[in-house]
């Protein structure tokens, strides 16, 4: 594997621990443990790596999964929440809730690969909402290849042809960006 392989192996292992050692936890707690114990390892990785990104970038990663564990099952207190106020089963419903955060799990890493959507090193309102643009398609692209439907229901072909403009889109790139809403278009 490539230094980029082994990167993105080290930010979804620190996504799957954001998740586990968030249950439970309240958000300022959740926050704190997750800036203190994964955001470093991130930012210093990434340095080692050749990926220089500011190091909000690697708590705004790690806060995103944090959060994201206030409603995973089976702890899930938002869940419960929720399902109180529903009048449903809380964990049919942090199962619910957790299949349409995935959906969502792109854009954590959207902030360490492309740190211009954070408005670091942004060249004018042209750049900024070009970078908008191509994070908003890219990011409506993953949930409708993931959720496998996009006004109406994808086919197999569909939903990957989705996720390969997704993933070309995270990247800022113009020619990712031109091929990318090529394909979306």
């Amino acid at each position: 594997f490539g230094n980029g392989a082994q990167f993105l192996m080290v930010l979804i292992i620190t996504a799957i621990a954001s998740l586990v050692l968030g249950l439970g936890l309240p958000t300022t707690a959740n926050y704190i443990v997750m800036a203190t114990l994964t955001a470093p390892v991130i930012y210093r990785l990434g340095e080692s790596f050749g990926y220089g990104m500011p190091l909000v970038a690697a708590h705004l990663f790690v806060f995103f999964f944090g959060i994201l564990a206030d409603d995973t099952p089976p702890v899930g207190l938002a869940a419960y929440a929720a399902a109180a106020i529903a009048r449903s089963d809380p964990i049919k419903t942090g199962i619910q809730g957790f299949t349409y955060d995935m959906r969502t799990a792109i854009l954590p890493f959207m902030f360490i690969f492309n740190t211009k959507l954070l408005l670091i090193g942004v060249n004018g309102w042209f750049e900024g909402i070009w970078i908008f643009l191509s994070a908003v398609l890219g990011m409506l692209a993953f949930a409708a290849g993931t959720q496998g439907y996009m006004l109406v229901r994808t086919n197999i072909v569909e939903r990957l042809l989705l996720l390969t403009v997704a993933f070309m889109l995270i990247q800022p790139t113009l020619v990712t960006d031109i091929v990318g809403l090529g394909l979306v278009l």
